[in-house]
C-alpha cells in the first residue's frame, strides 16, 4: 500500500474547513482526479457515497464509507471499488488559521496499470495531493 502525507494552512476557522472538506457533495470542487461524488447518504460517520475518479487517464467507479469522525478534529473515510483506500482529514487551530493533515493509504491498480507505471503513478499522485490542497485553500479563503 502506498502512504502520502500533505498539510496546508487555511486563513479560515476550523468550522468552516471542516463542513467544506467533509461534505462528499464539494470533493469534485478540490480534489484532483475527482469526476463526481453521487448517491451521498450524508457526512456523518457510517454515511456513504459513490464516486468517479480518474488517475493515469482511467476512470475508476467506487464506494466510500465515512469511519471515523470527531468535529471539528478528524474525519476517516475508507473507499472501496476501483481504488482501495483511506484518507485521513486532520483539523486544528493554529494562530487563527486552519491546519489540514491529509494522509491517505491506497493501492494502485497494479494488474490495471502494469508494474511499470506504479513508480509514475506514485508521483502523479503525490502532485495531485498538493493541487488538492491548494485548490482547497483558494475555495476557502475567498
Amino acid at each position: 500500500m502506498a502512504h502520502l502525507e500533505k498539510h496546508t494552512s487555511i486563513h479560515a476557522p476550523v468550522s468552516s474547513v471542516f463542513k467544506y472538506v467533509i461534505d462528499p457533495a464539494h470533493s469534485a470542487e478540490w480534489i484532483s482526479g475527482m469526476e463526481s461524488a453521487g448517491n451521498i447518504s450524508g457526512s456523518a460517520k457510517g454515511d456513504h457515497y459513490d464516486w468517479t475518479y480518474k488517475m493515469a487517464g482511467l476512470i475508476f467507479n467506487g464506494e466510500s464509507e465515512i469511519i471515523d469522525q470527531k468535529q471539528d478534529q478528524l474525519q476517516v473515510v475508507h473507499s472501496r471499488g476501483g481504488i482501495e483506500s483511506t484518507w485521513t482529514f486532520g483539523f486544528h487551530e493554529e494562530g487563527g488559521d486552519t491546519v489540514l493533515d491529509l494522509a491517505i493509504d491506497y493501492s494502485v491498480p497494479v494488474p490495471v496499470l502494469g508494474k511499470f507505471a506504479e513508480k509514475l503513478i506514485l508521483k502523479q499522485n503525490e502532485k495531485a495531493a498538493e493541487d488538492s490542497l491548494t485548490v482547497l485553500k483558494r475555495n476557502l479563503e475567498k
